[in-house]
């Protein structure tokens, strides 16, 4: 079983990844001005704490605990359900 201290490093390394790629896009191909809304703030806290953090954190606590066939049904059935949902 991996340890949890593995779980954090190998979670912070593809965040990390994921952040300095975006950087650099995004400063390739936009102008660098951000409009501070609260819509805007709310909808970045939602992306890093509860989509990222909470989501990844949820695998690994179920990968942690030998679930690995529920992880696997979490990966295909989310975007199945999310096709099938009405706009």
């Amino acid at each position: 079983m991996p340890s949890t201290s593995r779980c954090a490093a190998s979670s912070s390394t593809s965040i990390l990844s994921a952040f300095l790629f975006t950087v650099v896009v995004a400063a390739l191909t936009e102008e660098g001005h951000v409009e501070w809304t609260g819509e805007f703030v709310f909808a970045l806290f939602w992306l890093i704490f509860v989509l990222s953090l909470g989501a990844i954190s949820l695998l690994m606590l179920l990968i942690r605990k030998g679930e690995l066939s529920r992880v696997a049904d979490l990966f295909y059935l989310v975007p199945a359900a999310t096709a099938t949902e009405k706009s």
